[in-house]
């Protein structure tokens, strides 16, 4: 499982996840004109993309090859809550997307901080 941090977005009033990571996305599966589900829930805070041969949704592209996803709806907000991070796990055919609390959020940069010492030492 791979994973990363990112900002959650603002567009058109409604909260908004863009994932453009070439190399998180196709690793999950997740290439250009790949068909997809999305799963809202609410009591979780978590949104699901599940890969579907039958799925509403379709990946889209930055060009030929680098696929993008994006998620621009009240329904983002709904499942996410008020957070202005979150935290995305890509896993062979399912990226998970949940919010990173300030607690959550405080570890998360501190892990990040060590490895990069750690990297440099």
């Amino acid at each position: 499982m791979k994973s990363q941090q990112l900002k959650l977005g603002l567009h058109r009033k409604n909260r908004r996840v863009w994932l453009d990571n070439r190399v998180l996305l196709k690793g999950a599966g997740f290439q250009v004109g790949f068909k997809y589900d999305v799963k809202y829930c609410h009591l979780s805070r978590v949104i699901f993309l599940t890969l579907d041969a039958e799925g509403a949704r379709k990946v889209a592209k930055k060009n030929e090859t680098d696929p993008i996803i994006d998620l621009n709806s009240t329904k983002v907000g709904w499942a996410l809550g008020d957070c202005s991070e979150i935290l995305v796990e890509y896993n062979q055919g399912i990226i998970e997307i949940s919010p990173i609390e300030e607690k959550e959020r405080s570890i998360h940069e501190l892990a990040s901080a060590f490895k990069t010492f750690e990297d440099k030492a």
